[in-house]
C-alpha cells in the first residue's frame, strides 16, 4: 500500500488494450456522471463527481474519473485513471509503470476481452468457460511464441512442467476474488494464460489447455498484475469472453467485442470497483 499517501485519498488505474475497451469506460463514466447519485449494490454508496476531457498524451491517452466513495462513515476521494495501453506485455508493463510513477497508483485493474480455451460445441458444459462470461483469473501463465514451439517439440521430455512461469493472487486480490464469486454466480474464477501471440488455431489452443491446463487467453494480464507485484500493490484482472481461441476467434471477436464489452464495463463500474474500494479500505484500516 502506498505509504507516501496521507488522508482519505485513493489512485486507481484501470488499464485497457483497445480503442473499445477504453471508449466502452470513457462512454458509460461520462453518461452517468450527469446522475447525481448512483447507489452500488454493497453496503456502501459511490458519488460520482467529474469526467474529465480524454487527454491525448505521450506515451499513452488517458482521462481521470474523480468520485467520493463512502465507507463507515469516512468519505474516500477516489481518482481513477483510464489508460489505454495497446496490444502486448511491452505496452502492459510501460502503460503500468506510467501509471504508478505518475500518479501513485494504489490499486491496478486490467479490463478487456480474452478468448476461451473451451472447445466450442453446441453442447458445451456449464462449467466450461462460454461466450460472454466473466471471468477472475487467479492464477497466470506466461509463455512467449518462441517458448511455445520449442515447448510443443519437447512435451514429451519431462521437463516441461518444471518451467513454468506463473503469478497468483496476494492477500487483498484474494479477498476481493472472494467477495466477487460469493456475490455473483456468474463470474468465473479462472486460470489465464498470457502471451504475445494469438491462440489462434485448434493445436495452440489444445496444448496450452493440456499443459497449462489454463481456461482463458489473453496478452497483457500477466504483465499488469506481475507489475503490480514488484510495486507491492494488489491488482485485479477482470475478463470478458470474445471467441473460443480458434481458427474464427477474430470473426467471432469481431462479432461479439461492443456487445460483451458494454455488459462487462458496467458489472466493472457499478458492481467490481467498489467491492475493490471497500475491501482496499478496510486493508489499509487495520494497517493504520
Amino acid at each position: 500500500m502506498n505509504k507516501e499517501k496521507m488522508g482519505n485519498d485513493i489512485s486507481i488505474g484501470l488499464i485497457t488494450a483497445t480503442n473499445e475497451e477504453y471508449q466502452s469506460i470513457y462512454e458509460l463514466l461520462t453518461k452517468q456522471s450527469t446522475d447525481s447519485n448512483i447507489d452500488s449494490n454493497i453496503e456502501t454508496k459511490a458519488i460520482l463527481k467529474e469526467t474529465k476531457d480524454k487527454i491525448p498524451s505521450i506515451p499513452f491517452p488517458y482521462f481521470i474519473h474523480n468520485f467520493d466513495f463512502i465507507s463507515n462513515d469516512k468519505i474516500y476521494k477516489i481518482k481513477l485513471i483510464i489508460i489505454k495501453s495497446g496490444f502486448g506485455k511491452l505496452n502492459a508493463v510501460s502503460a503500468s509503470t506510467f501509471l504508478l510513477e505518475r500518479y501513485k497508483i494504489d490499486i491496478i485493474i486490467n479490463f478487456g476481452a480474452c478468448g476461451s480455451l473451451s472447445k466450442k460445441n453446441k453442447d458445451i458444459k456449464p462449467e466450461e468457460i462460454q461466450l460472454g462470461d466473466f471471468v477472475l483469473p487467479s492464477i497466470i501463465y506466461e509463455s512467449s511464441y518462441v517458448a511455445f514451439k520449442e515447448n510443443k517439440n519437447s512435451e514429451n521430455s519431462g521437463n516441461f512442467n518444471e518451467n513454468k512461469t506463473f503469478i497468483g493472487l496476494n492477500k487483498i486480490e484474494s479477498l476481493i476474488h472472494k467477495e466477487i464469486i460469493q456475490k455473483y454466480y456468474f463470474v468465473k474464477e479462472v486460470k489465464a494464460f498470457s502471451s504475445d501471440m494469438d491462440i489462434d488455431s485448434n493445436e495452440k489452443r489444445n496444448f496450452i489447455k493440456k499443459f497449462f491446463k489454463a481456461d482463458i487467453c489473453d496478452w497483457e494480464s500477466f504483465a499488469i498484475r506481475k507489475t503490480a507485484h514488484l510495486w507491492k500493490i494488489p491488482s485485479i484482472i477482470f475478463r470478458v469472453v470474445s471467441d473460443f481461441a480458434d481458427e474464427s476467434f477474430l470473426e467471432d471477436y469481431k462479432r461479439n467485442l461492443n456487445n460483451i464489452l458494454n455488459k462487462g464495463a458496467k458489472f466493472l463500474l457499478n458492481e467490481l470497483l467498489p467491492i475493490a474500494c471497500k475491501i482496499y479500505i478496510s486493508e489499509l484500516n487495520l494497517k493504520r
